[in-house]
């Protein structure tokens, strides 16, 4: 079995870049916003404290990190 180490190595600069800013458990939520609740970058921006391009940027590692099955473990 990976450890989660080696699966954060396969995730895009960009999913790094967010994770190492806003950590994890913000873009776990950003994207449960969006993908389960329906939100926005917008609202979602203001649930969580960022601006809407950082919120875009948190719910697009988010899911990427969902994909990845990361979170699911």
């Amino acid at each position: 079995m990976e450890t989660i180490n080696k699966r954060m190595k396969k995730q895009s600069a960009k999913t790094k870049r967010a994770i190492g800013k806003y950590g994890v458990q913000v873009c776990i939520r950003a994207h449960e916003l969006n993908s389960k609740d329906g939100e926005g970058a917008s609202t979602i921006g203001i649930y969580l404290g960022l601006t809407t391009r950082q919120a875009d940027a948190a719910i697009n590692a988010g899911r990427e990190l969902n994909a990845s099955e990361l979170i699911h473990q």
